[in-house]
């Protein structure tokens, strides 16, 4: 699988039942926590205003993107 592939099946957005779905522990894991994130950061109204929240979430996104890349260069890229 190359990148960008790989890139766009894990980025999308997912429902907890599509995460709990992947095989690859490793991959689900980072799909967590990204959830979890974007979950808490939704839920923080007290500290992040409404015009903030869309820079927040883009910055979580951006986050995940490079997490699955840096896996991807760790674990996939030697596979044949």
């Amino acid at each position: 699988m190359k990148l960008e592939e790989f890139l766009t099946k894990y980025t999308k957005i997912m429902k907890p039942n599509e995460v709990e779905e992947i095989e690859n522990i490793d991959i689900r894991e980072i799909k967590r926590k990204t959830s979890e994130q974007i979950w808490k950061t939704f839920l923080d109204e007290k500290n992040i205003p409404d015009s903030e929240l869309e820079k927040e979430m883009d910055a979580i996104h951006k986050k995940e993107r490079v997490t699955l890349t840096e896996y991807y260069y760790k674990h996939f890229l030697n596979e044949k």
